[in-house]
């Protein structure tokens, strides 16, 4: 068969209306893809918060469960490109074992915009009852669009949400699971024992000079008094410059017993003196500051 002049017009008519059809239709994907691009960003975005809270859980769980004996966190690096968070063992991440790191950085597009955690970059969960000292917020946002952001929560108890808990309108509790208190003596680090006296005369002798970490003191422990573990963490944050400022934390709602902290080359009495409850504490040393709960 033979086509006419007219079919062949016909034909070719044919053919530019499906050409036409068919570059439609491919702008239209494009503009839909185009369309769908913030969306699929702002996925990413929840899903990497979500990503974080369940390290978050994964550390606490760890530590909840003693696993290696150790207490465990998570350290947020806003110095790395891309900014990324790290799963530690230990008591912080500057003394951790880094061999046990699960390392996740973030996406290209997400930054880590700010972190209120007591001034700190780290979450650290608290041995065996798995609570944190610096309760505060993690937030995220996508780079092309600060709009668009993300907060994960921590509680003092160790809680991770990505809603805010409701707080007393006076801010957070405080109590004496964490007491801070400033010495303004010189310590002898070299020959000088801080003393853990507990309820019936237990006794645990704690030598500074071998409980020394990166310059300052750290001791942590559990000790057994009436088939109960008393576990007491003391540390200092600043030590002999020019004074010290000490940080005991003992969680009131396990350790059942009253305890005395003395120092010593300290005659003047006792650094720190807890009631059974923890609901009272106190100081007789003239070189201690009254304590201030955090």
């Amino acid at each position: 068969m033979r086509l006419t002049t007219q079919n062949r017009k016909r034909l070719g008519f044919t053919l530019i209306e499906i050409i036409i059809v068919v570059s439609i239709l491919s702008i239209l994907g494009v503009i839909t893809i185009l369309s769908l691009y913030p969306f699929n960003r702002e996925a990413q975005l929840k899903n990497s918060a979500g990503n974080i809270a369940n390290v978050l859980r994964l550390a606490q769980s760890k530590t909840l469960a003693s696993e290696g004996a150790s207490s465990y966190g998570v350290y947020f690096d806003t110095a790395a490109s891309p900014n990324k968070y790290v799963l530690f063992k230990g008591n912080d991440y500057a003394g951790r074992d880094p061999s046990y790191d699960i390392i996740a950085p973030l996406s290209s597009l997400i930054e880590i915009y700010n972190i209120d955690l007591g001034g700190q970059t780290e979450v650290v969960f608290d041995r065996i009852v798995g609570t944190v000292d610096n309760p505060g917020s993690v937030s995220i946002r996508l780079k092309t669009d600060t709009t668009k952001t993300q907060t994960i929560y921590v509680d003092s108890v160790g809680g991770v949400s990505m809603v805010e808990s409701s707080a007393p309108s006076g801010g957070r509790i405080q109590d004496s699971r964490h007491v801070e208190f400033t010495y303004g003596r010189v310590i002898n680090t070299g020959n000088e024992i801080l003393t853990l006296t507990f309820e019936g005369g237990v006794i645990q002798n704690i030598p500074i000079v071998a409980n020394m970490q990166n310059g300052q003191i750290y001791w942590l422990g559990e000790v057994n008094v009436g088939g109960v573990g008393q576990r007491v963490e003391v540390s200092t944050h600043r030590l002999n410059d020019p004074d010290t400022l000490f940080s005991i934390r003992r969680d009131r709602r396990y350790n059942n017993v009253s305890l005395q902290i003395t120092l010593s080359g300290d005659s003047s009495g006792y650094l720190l003196n807890y009631n059974s409850d923890g609901s009272v504490t106190t100081k007789q040393s003239i070189f201690a500051s009254e304590p201030l709960w955090q």
